[in-house]
């Protein structure tokens, strides 16, 4: 039906658009890791602060009793942080967080 060198020649753009098609997907990919870049490090860092949080709440009264004593230009901090834990529990009960209405 058709002469084999129009074949040939069909199947050779063929290739050269999967080429094409494939180098570009390939470039897409590497855009697409570029733009969430930034999003990426947010979320990683958001976890990082779920895993700390919990030992801050806790930490927070030792330094703040150790920042009130030890530093007398910064004495106000002291008592801020000995009501951080308080602070914090209060907001997110009032935020919503079933975790802390449980205490």
């Amino acid at each position: 039906m058709y002469p084999h060198g129009d074949l040939s020649e069909v199947e050779l753009q063929r290739a050269q658009l999967r080429d094409r098609i494939r180098l570009r997907r390939r470039l897409a990919e590497l855009q697409m890791t570029r733009l969430t870049e930034p999003v990426r490090r947010l979320d990683h860092a958001r976890e990082t602060w779920r895993r700390i949080a919990p030992m801050a709440t806790v930490a927070a009264v030792p330094v703040a009793l150790l920042a009130g004593r030890r530093v007398r230009a910064l004495r106000w901090i002291g008592p801020l942080l000995r009501f951080a834990p308080v602070a914090l529990s209060l907001v997110k009960f009032y935020r919503g967080d079933r975790r802390a209405r449980s205490l």
